[in-house]
């Protein structure tokens, strides 16, 4: 007989921070280093961004007052696109991310499709500015990613890209609104 599983625990095992973790990390030792962040992105070299979700549209990094050097349509394989990170209950319940997935001993039709998104070729001001607007260090970990053009069979371009800090399992659904927001804009286009 299956067992029900407990509060706050994924039916794979995979469970999300009790309240006690949250406070845990709340600890000064944990709180998002904002310095540390200028000083990773203090180099005069641009470097890439992988952007997904609502960072496919142009329109958002303008707002952000984000001026990409260049821009390619890519993909990152091994990843794919998740909601798991804590929105607003009702209005925005979830916020997208990517997640690393096992494709090793996968069949041809299991294999989940890879991630697609922008590579935005940024200054390091411009670096510091959108992780800080994302939520770097506090919703979000950067890490870095392999990505590879669609529009050749170029080498990988390495990458810096946020996923959830705290990874909510199970994925909750997008709203309506962010949905709609992604297939009106035509974002899934360049999928």
């Amino acid at each position: 007989m299956l067992e029900k599983p407990k509060r706050g625990e994924h039916i794979a095992g995979v469970s999300e921070p009790t309240h006690e973790d949250r406070l845990a990390d709340s600890s000064d030792s944990h709180k998002p280093d904002m310095d540390g962040i200028a000083t990773k992105y203090s180099t005069a070299n641009p470097q890439w961004y992988f952007g997904y979700g609502s960072n496919l549209k142009s329109s958002v990094m303008q707002s952000r007052k984000i001026e990409p050097l260049a821009v390619r349509s890519v993909k990152v394989p091994g990843y794919i696109l998740t909601f798991d990170v804590f929105g607003l209950p009702y209005s925005e319940p979830a916020m997208a991310s990517i997640s690393k997935y096992n494709v090793e001993g996968a069949s041809r039709q299991d294999t989940i499709p890879d991630v697609h998104g922008v590579a935005y070729l940024l200054s390091a001001a411009d670096m510091r500015r959108l992780i800080h607007t994302e939520g770097g260090g506090v919703a979000y970990n950067c890490i870095m990613v392999d990505g590879y053009r669609l529009d050749s069979g170029s080498s990988a371009l390495k990458m810096h890209t946020l996923v959830a800090r705290y990874p909510r399992r199970p994925n909750a659904a997008p709203s309506v609104r962010y949905l709609v927001h992604l297939l009106t804009d035509r974002i899934v286009r360049i999928c």
